[in-house]
């Protein structure tokens, strides 16, 4: 059956053990590696799923509570550093085509930066949308289910409300169900994440970076993101919107993410040619 663009099909790998569901589409002219925000999968994001295989990239989107299982079985501790140190495992795992970009939206953010801090080769560019930033003492006095609730609320503040239900409305329930242990693990290790010094390896290993912000953002506060463009000292931009408007607008999509990574994937093939895999063996 022929899938629509902004669907994936879903699939699973083994690793360490655990079986981690994850949405992929065919091979392409390069790999983004889509991580998602707290309680959402890749069907929370068709249309810019559907913008990225309209550009030619492969889309692979990890489900990152069962990444969160992978961790507990190894005995690692829940934390964004674990979470990232796992994700580039899985993707080894999945067998990538190269050049490899991540764009990570709010927890997803902090995940993607906290991989590539500790797996650069593999990685071409990055793209953080109202991501997790550095530490902020003034989250941290936040009960840990204050803060995972202020995602679904902030999510309906958007211009496209049923657009944005119809998008979430089956990860709400999984989160409250199955998922619901892992994402409290979750929402506790990205309440109190520090990834400076992740933003900092980013920075050094030369990794083309951009970040995008929302200007009607109450989960990631504005101060947060200016620190996380400060320490990457990259491009950035402020669009119109809510914390989850990359769920529903395809104008800011088209306007905001596209350009820049083309771009990235352009220079990517100037400065490199034909690619083979890099991603370091034995990650864990």
């Amino acid at each position: 059956m022929t899938r629509a663009a902004g669907e994936l099909d879903p699939r699973t790998v083994r690793i360490g053990g655990s079986e981690v569901h994850y949405g992929d589409s065919p091979p392409a002219n390069g790999t983004v590696l889509l991580l998602c925000g707290i309680g959402l999968t890749y069907r929370a994001y068709p249309k810019l799923i559907s913008r990225l295989r309209q550009a030619g990239f492969r889309v692979v989107s990890p489900h990152i509570p069962d990444l969160a299982k992978v961790v507990d079985r190894a005995d690692l501790g829940v934390s964004l550093k674990t979470i990232g140190v796992i994700t580039a495992r899985f993707a080894e795992a999945v067998e990538v085509e190269e050049p490899l970009f991540a764009i990570g939206h709010s927890m997803g953010g902090g995940i993607a930066s906290e991989m590539i801090a500790d797996c650069p080769e593999g990685f071409f560019g990055m793209i953080l949308i109202n991501s997790i930033g550095p530490s902020d003492d003034r989250e941290k006095t936040r009960s840990t289910l204050d803060w995972a609730l202020s995602f679904p609320s902030d999510l309906m503040m958007t211009r496209d409300i049923l657009g944005t239900v119809s998008s979430v409305t089956g990860d709400v329930f999984r989160a409250l169900g199955s998922d619901s242990q892992h994402l409290m693990s979750l929402a506790n290790a990205a309440q109190r994440a520090d990834i400076s010094l992740a933003l900092k390896s980013v920075r050094e290993a030369k990794i083309p970076s951009y970040v995008i912000h929302s200007d009607n953002d109450r989960v990631i506060r504005f101060r947060s993101y200016k620190k996380t463009v400060e320490i990457l000292g990259c491009d950035s931009e402020v669009v119109q919107g809510a914390h989850g408007w990359v769920l529903t607008d395809s104008r800011t999509i088209e306007s905001a993410i596209m350009p820049k990574l083309i771009e990235m994937r352009e220079v990517a093939y100037h400065q490199h040619g034909p690619f083979g895999s890099l991603l370091k063996e034995d990650v864990v």
